[in-house]
């Protein structure tokens, strides 16, 4: 059985991320699954009212956290020639709406080229990397929408064990396997278009 070693960082900075990664390699001196699952958004993200800090939020966490915490894990995937990165994107990276504005979606869409660039890079060393991408999930993150959708509403949503045993799929594929790609969408699809603002 292995064992479990949790480290909390703020994923926007560098040093926190590299502390992280220092941590692992101290405690357990491997590290087989890494999951990029932090994510936010903002109430006000449509193109005319985003400032270019709002916009850095947005990319710094979804953007640049992820390739931190990928930075900080790569020298302890490398010594062991294995390892996979989970990414969770969007479906707003690959399908353009307004609904999760211009920052959001420009940092899913360069999430899911930065899990190729990891793929491109690292399979050489035995390290594979997915990027999920969701449709609308039932999380908190929706309550920061410009219109939040209601609670009948979320219902027909993914829920967040959704996304859970697909990354759980993912990652128990046996190393020669990669999956570098997942969409997943609620069966039902809801229009959206009354919730842009």
């Amino acid at each position: 059985a292995g064992r479990e070693c949790r480290a909390g960082a703020d994923v926007k900075a560098g040093m926190g991320a590299g502390r992280s990664g220092e941590m692992v390699d101290s405690k357990l001196r491997r590290i087989y699954v890494v999951i990029n699952n932090a994510g936010m958004n903002i109430r006000s993200r449509a193109l005319n009212v985003l400032t270019v800090e709002t916009w850095k939020a947005v990319i710094d966490v979804n953007l640049h956290g992820p390739f931190l915490i990928t930075r900080a894990v790569l020298p302890l995937m490398r010594r062991q020639a294995s390892g996979t990165i989970v990414n969770i994107a969007s479906m707003a990276g690959i399908t353009m709406t307004l609904l999760p504005g211009p920052a959001y979606s420009a940092a899913k869409r360069a999430l899911i080229s930065l899990t190729e660039s990891i793929n491109l890079a690292e399979r050489r060393h035995g390290i594979r990397a997915c990027a999920i991408c969701p449709g609308e999930v039932a999380t908190p993150i929706l309550d920061q929408r410009p219109v939040p959708p209601p609670a009948e509403a979320r219902v027909s949503m993914l829920q967040p064990e959704d996304v859970a045993s697909t990354i759980v799929h993912v990652v128990t594929l046996p190393q020669r396997a990669a999956i570098e790609l997942v969409t997943i969408l609620p069966t039902s699809l809801r229009d959206t278009s009354a919730e842009v603002q």
